[in-house]
């Protein structure tokens, strides 16, 4: 969690130090924030001097659940397709 201007911010941090692994899960919301796209840029720099690799997810407009299942039916037809 980010305190930025005494306001709380909900931007997931996710940090494997042993993997050099770093993720950050950011809102619709925050997308739009030039204040919060500053904490992440900070965030990154930060990982890159400890040659962290960070991935940033960025929430998406459309359906979360009609894509998951046609992104499952696709790639369950592919492993069908593949073994005929």
């Amino acid at each position: 969690m980010v305190i930025i201007q005494k306001e709380v911010i909900a931007i997931i941090i996710e940090r494997d130090e042993s993997r050099k692994i770093a993720t950050i899960w950011c809102s619709n919301a925050d997308k739009e924030r030039k204040e919060i796209q500053d904490e992440i840029k900070k965030i990154i720099a930060e990982c890159k001097e400890k040659k962290i690799f960070v991935c940033v997810f960025k929430s998406g407009k459309e359906d979360l659940l009609e894509n998951t299942k046609n992104l499952l039916s696709y790639n369950y037809n592919n492993i069908v397709n593949a073994q005929s």
